[in-house]
């Protein structure tokens, strides 16, 4: 593990449990005041927010176990833990017909970063692209 001594778990708990909020927020419509309401339709169903979590959660701890591997093999499970996360948050946001993320993207991939970076991998920037369709 890196010198921080945190598994990526623990780096990722706090922003994944603020992305969950978010998208829960956007998916029920929480931050509109009750006249901005009347004509108003969620984008996505709520349940959305608990499964990008557990995808990230997932995520975290795959890398977690790649960085306990030897290695020569660390890089390629950890690449894997990511390229899997990435892959099951685009099918979900494919099932929605593109209406989950925007900024949200950003987030994940901080969220990945700074989970291989905790665990000291160094993996190549993730590009968004690969996975999405961008505008």
């Amino acid at each position: 593990m890196s010198n921080s001594d945190m598994s990526a778990v623990e780096v990722t708990k706090e922003n994944i449990d603020k992305l969950v909020a978010d998208l829960r927020m956007f998916a029920t419509g929480s931050y509109l005041q009750p006249e901005e309401r009347e004509f108003w339709e969620p984008l996505f169903d709520e349940a959305v927010a608990d499964q990008v979590g557990e995808v990230l959660r997932e995520a975290a701890a795959g890398i977690d176990q790649a960085a306990e591997l030897a290695v020569d093999k660390r890089e390629e499970a950890a690449t894997q833990a990511v390229e899997n996360c990435l892959q099951r948050v685009a099918a979900i946001e494919h099932e929605h017909g593109g209406s989950i993320f925007d900024e949200e993207l950003d987030e994940i991939l901080v969220i990945i970063n700074s989970a291989t970076k905790a665990v000291g991998l160094d993996l190549p920037a993730v590009k968004a692209e690969s996975y999405f369709e961008m505008e």
